[in-house]
């Protein structure tokens, strides 16, 4: 997908987002990578049992954090599955990079 040539983390978005504060960008993505595993489970538990507003709140809240934090790669991958949540390929590809993005971090 077009996603994956998007930077797993991009500092100058994460910057832009906390002022310039390097120390701020570390601490939240430390919480970030903190919650993502909970956050994946509760994407694939949604779809799992067909709650697409579940999965679709999720994913609103992860693309939202994701972005401030400069996960792009997340991001995208988090707004394709958003667009087409019965696609497996799109589950795979989600999770993919989010194991991709916690080895990373």
């Amino acid at each position: 997908p077009s996603f994956a040539t998007l930077p797993l983390w991009d500092e100058t978005t994460a910057l832009a987002a906390l002022n310039g504060n390097h120390e701020h960008v570390a601490t939240l993505r430390k919480m970030f990578l903190g919650e993502l595993t909970r956050q994946h489970d509760a994407i694939l538990a949604a779809l799992q049992a067909d709650d697409h507003e579940r999965a679709h709140r999720e994913l609103h809240q992860l693309k939202a954090s994701s972005g401030f934090v400069g996960a792009m790669r997340l991001n995208a991958a988090a707004s394709l599955l958003e667009k087409s949540l019965a696609d497996a390929s799109s589950v795979a590809d989600f999770s993919t990079i989010v194991r991709d993005t916690q080895s990373s971090g």
